[in-house]
Parts: structure tokens; sequence; C-alpha cells
């Protein structure tokens, strides 16, 4: 393949007019292909040779060329296909990202140009690239993702009506082929199928009399338990449009104090005291304590569900996960590699034993048995039968690492984890959720970790009598730039209940500041359920910073808000 690139390079360094007789050459080809009868091995190869060829990446020129390969490849032979798939799965990335390039200018094309059959069967090859690539791991996932089909997406119109057709089973959707999708346009895909499932709720409550809500009352004090029974009673209502009500306090509920009442949770949750969870310092990651008892199993279900909630309601979670809890929510085995996060030292020990190239059994000394701690307890386990009479030789060295990773990081948790998956998708079963890849997973669950606050500032509205150019709004965007990293958390959070941006940024994002009042020594008041920022017309810039940062180190607790 590296021969048939730089064969093609010279030819085309070689004049300006190559790029137009290769073009020709390619439609007289394409054109005799179309009437063979039979195709074969050799074919094969042809199809592969003629996709290195650098004029297809202009789909504009050569659409008519792409169009009979494309056709020509989807009609193959099933053996034919498989050989192709099994070719194509070998390549180095760099030829593995061409070929995906070229059906991606292709499939753009198609779009623009309004031509579904030819889209349709585009689709259909990248579908099986993604495949390839999703169980070989060639090329980022992220290359599958098409600018011109995103861009067309943005559009909330564009999303709905792509959205539609899908759940109308219509012959095809950019909703049916997900792989296709920029992360954003996925989060948007979920909302509009969480706000489906909340509208059918809301209409059957209204049939039957009952509240259209689900309400949480909850005290402060016992946050986690009231959460706990709160979940418990109102299970069969979770898909319901959510609002929390904090006892004792005269807070209705827009939107804000169930940010709130989520961010508290979390937070309580994962407190090393209450121990469902242990952190893994050498990567500031949680992962589930393997020292559970049987009676805890239902709040690991009841914070799966919780989890679920969160994304069903559009709420930003700070949850710090083991990258590989989010692989096996979405049903991917984990591998060596994701044990390094979880249990470093571990995974450097297991990874020493694969590349030792001495005798294993003499130098390491291990049997197919391992050992653990249970409360302090040290047990043991076979991870084979009778394992401990069987020696790790440098013939099952592989089998014994693939085991013990499984043991750690399946075996060993199952039974939490299992609940934890369970609660998770009893409430957030959107069936686009299983086709996310896992960093996508966490972005929409955990939000953008860095927030660009010039960008929020392009986007930031202004309201009684406030405008981008009022000196108070200057001295305002002064003192946020001038702020470290952690008060520009407090600010974000302090406005809209979340530290974080969600996954879409500020594109989607609500965010103003509005005149309140006179100069006064009155702190900014923060509308979270409207991500409004009520802003005294302070006199001076050292004022404003002193209300300000007092305002938000002091933010939980809402008042009316």
């Amino acid at each position: 393949m590296k021969a048939i690139r730089e064969t093609y390079k010279i030819m085309k360094e070689s004049s300006a007019d190559v790029s137009d007789i290769l073009g020709k050459a390619l439609y007289k080809l394409t054109t005799r292909l179309q009437t063979c009868q039979h195709d074969d091995l050799e074919t094969l190869r042809l199809y592969l040779i003629l996709l290195e060829n650098p004029v297809l990446l202009e789909a504009k020129v050569y659409s008519v060329v792409l169009e009979r390969v494309i056709k020509k490849l989807v009609t193959l032979p099933s053996n034919l296909k498989n050989v192709l798939h099994k070719w194509w799965s070998n390549l180095p990335s760099e030829f593995f990202f061409h070929i995906v390039s070229v059906f991606e200018a292709m499939l753009a094309y198609c779009h623009s140009h309004s031509m579904p059959s030819s889209l349709v069967l585009t689709a259909s090859l990248l579908e099986s690239l993604f495949q390839i690539n999703k169980t070989s791991s060639i090329i980022p996932y992220s290359s599958f993702y098409n600018d011109e089909v995103n861009a067309f997406l943005r559009n909330p119109f564009n999303l709905e009506q792509e959205f539609l057709k899908s759940k109308n089973n219509a012959t095809f959707s950019y909703c049916q082929h997900p792989y296709l999708l920029d992360v954003a346009n996925k989060s948007r895909i979920i909302k509009l199928e969480a706000v489906e499932q909340m509208r059918s709720r809301v209409g059957m409550a209204f049939l039957e009399f009952d509240d259209p809500y689900v309400i949480f009352e909850i005290r402060r004090e016992k946050i986690i338990e009231d959460a706990f029974n709160q979940v418990s009673r109102h299970k069969h209502e979770l898909l319901k449009p959510l609002k929390v009500i904090f006892v004792g306090e005269q807070g209705v509920d827009q939107g804000g104090l169930q940010k709130e009442f989520f961010q508290i949770l979390i937070r309580d949750l994962f407190h090393p005291d209450y121990g469902m969870f242990v952190l893994k310092e050498e990567s500031n990651t949680f992962w589930f304590n393997s020292n559970f008892l049987e009676e805890s199993l239902y709040h690991f279900e009841l914070i799966g569900t919780l989890l679920g909630l969160a994304i069903h309601n559009q709420i930003i979670l700070d949850v710090h996960f083991s990258l590989v809890v989010w692989k096996k929510l979405l049903g991917m085995k984990p591998t060596l590699n994701d044990l390094k996060d979880v249990d470093p030292v571990l995974a450097k020990s297991l990874q020493q034993v694969l590349d030792f190239e001495g005798n294993v059994e003499n130098a390491f000394n291990l049997t197919f048995q391992i050992e653990y701690q249970f409360f302090g307890e040290i047990k043991k386990v076979d991870l084979i039968s009778g394992g401990w009479s069987v020696p790790v030789t440098n013939e099952n060295k592989k089998a014994f690492v693939d085991l013990y990773v499984k043991w750690t990081l399946e075996e060993s948790i199952k039974a939490p984890f299992t609940s934890f998956y369970n609660g998770f998708y009893y409430v957030c079963g959107h069936s686009i959720i299983k086709t996310f890849q896992p960093e996508e997973l966490e972005r929409i669950v955990c939000g953008l970790p860095e927030v660009d606050f010039n960008a929020l500032r392009k986007v930031t509205q202004y309201a009684n009598g406030y405008n981008a150019d009022h000196q108070v709004i200057q001295m305002f965007w002064e003192v946020v730039m001038s702020m470290n990293p952690e008060q520009r958390k407090k600010l974000l959070f302090f406005v809209t209940g979340s530290d974080r941006l969600p996954v879409t940024g500020t594109s989607d994002m609500k965010f103003v500041i509005q005149k309140s009042g006179g100069d006064s020594d009155r702190l900014p008041v923060a509308h979270t359920c409207f991500n409004i920022l009520d802003l005294p017309p302070y006199s001076s810039q050292e004022k404003l910073r002193d209300k300000l940062l007092k305002a938000i180190s002091f933010s939980e607790g809402f008042g009316l808000e």
C-alpha cells in the first residue's frame, strides 16, 4: 500500500494535468468494473488500489466514480465482503484514515446535493468501517464525525426532523447513524428522547388526574437517606420531570434546586466515610469498593438510578469515575490498559509478567490462584478450577493476565456493578446511549471540565439597563478575567448550579446579567434555574470584586430561587 501511495504521489507531482488524467482513467476503469459479472480477490485488490487515489477526496468532481465504487462494495458477496473487511482491519492507521476520509467526503457531498440513494449506501460503508475500527481501534472514533452533517443538525428544526424520522422507522435518518454525530448532537438527541418520555408521562398523569411531576422532598441534613427513600417511593414515576423541595425552605424549583440537590448528593455519596467507592489517588478517580455487604447492593442500584435521573433531567454531575466504569456501562470488556487507572501497581506487575522473556515459572513462582483482602482478612480465589496447583508459565501467562484483569475489574465487583448498571438503565434507557463511546458518555454526565470564559462572555445576554459596553459590565469581566480557576468555577456554580459547561459548550447556554437596583452593599443574587445574575451597579471595581467574591463563596443553599 505504501508503494501504491508513493506512486500516486509521484504521478500527481509530475504534472499539473495528472489529476485530470487520473480522474479520466478512474472513470473508464469503473465503467468497465460495472459490467464485471464475477468479482474475485483480484477485483478486491483493485478496489483497494482505486481508493488510494488522492483525487477521490475531491468528491465534488469524482462523485460519479465514487458512486460506482460504493455500489460495487456494498453489493459484494458476503464472502468477499468479509475478506475486504479483514484487509481493512489490518491496514496501518494512515491508510485506514484515508479510506474513511474518502467516504466521509462523499457522504458530505451526497448530503449537500440531495442524493438519498447514494447517501444510504455511503453511510452503510462508513458503518462497516466504524465497526471494524471499534474492534481494532485503528483511528480515533472522532474521525467518523462528519462536519457537514453535524453543522446541519445544529439547527434544532433539522435535528428534530431527523429524530422523528428515526422514531417512525424511516429508510434513512442521521439519528440511525450516531457514529457520524459529535457528542454535542448526541447530547441533543438524548434531550429529545427525554422530553418525549416526559411528555408521555405528563399526558398520562393528566388523564389519571395525577401529579405531572415527580417531587422529591429532601431534608438537607439527611439528604442521602431521603434521596434513597424518594427514589424507592417514586420508582415508577421517575420518567416524569423532576422537582425538588428542600423541607423547611421556601424555594420553588424551576431547575436550580434540583441542580443543587444532585451536587450535594454526589459529593456526599462519594465521600470516603460512606464507603461505597474508593478513591484511586494515582488517577484521582473513583472505583467500586470490593468490600461490600449484600445489604448495600440496593444503594449501588440507587446511585445508578440517580446518575440516570441526572441525564434524563439534563443535570451535570461532578463524578470522577475511572474511564473503565463508562466502558462497562456500555457493555465493553475491560483490558489490562484499563487496569492502569484502577490499580497501576498491579497493572505494572502483570505487564512485567507478559514482557518477561526468561522462564516465567522459575522467576515469578505464580499459580492461577490469587489473594485479595476482604475487610482486612486475606482470602484466596482460583482463577480456574484447581488454579492453586496450576503454575503460570511462558505458554499460559497471557491467559493468567487476562483472567486476573477480568477478576479485578469484573468478578470482584460483579454484584455492586450489576446493581449500579440496572439502576442506571432503569431511568436512562435511551436508545442512543449504547452507541456512545466511553469518553462521550463521561462528557454527557460530567460536562466539560474546562470553561472558556471568553466564549462565555460572547454569548452572555444583558437586561434591565445593562449592555456589553456598560461600565459595570466592563468592570465585571475585568474582575472575572483576573480570578483564579477555582474562583471562576465558583462563579459558574453560583449562577448556573454547576461548575461545568454542558457538553454542547456555550453555544446552547443561556447566561444573563441583569441590573438590580442602585449602588448598594447588597451581594449579587443568582437565579440558577434561569442562569441569571442580578448585579447591582457598584460604584467601583474594588467594591464589585469584594461583593462578588463574597457571594460566590457562600453559594450553597437557596432562598426563593
